[in-house]
């Protein structure tokens, strides 16, 4: 089986919850425990989990998901929202293996994980997931694609 790894493209949980629009204290654990169980359903499915945040949010991560022996540190960078999805995208698929791409704020769903790595290890050139707010939960495309995910896709993620 090819390796399969997990990217949770988000900010550290306190600044999550601020870009989020959510200023109390206790919304920052919220997006912790979202994190958290990101991480264990990455471990139930046989997936590394990769953090895709800005350099300046690692120590926080550190603070919340313990040191990066349990997961990769992917970066995050580029000018716009898009260019930050594609340039996480690039660096996961330059890993090897399949990626699938979740926010930080999405629930974790350890079947529609499976699903999604299944379905690319059948030979599947895309999957997407819906959010409920017109977005996408999850993501992921072959290495020929990820342009797509630029400035149209990234505007709606």
């Amino acid at each position: 089986m090819m390796q399969r790894f997990l990217v949770l493209f988000a900010r550290e949980p306190r600044r999550e919850a601020q870009e989020k629009g959510f200023l109390r204290r206790e919304a920052a654990g919220f997006f912790a425990r979202l994190a958290e169980d990101w991480l264990e359903t990455a471990r139930s499915v046989g997936a590394r989990l990769v953090i895709a945040s800005p350099l300046e949010d690692r120590l926080a991560w550190q603070k919340c998901l313990g040191h990066a022996g349990s997961y990769l540190w992917g970066g995050r960078r580029g000018a716009s929202s898009g260019d930050r999805l594609e340039n996480s995208a690039r660096a996961a698929a330059a890993l090897g293996g399949h990626s699938v791409i979740v926010g930080g704020d999405v629930v974790s769903s350890a079947r529609a994980l499976e699903d999604a790595f299944t379905a690319l290890e059948w030979g599947g050139d895309a999957v997407l997931a819906p959010a409920p707010d017109g977005g996408v939960s999850l993501l992921a495309l072959g290495s020929a694609d990820l342009d797509l995910l630029g400035e149209r896709l990234g505007s709606i993620v």
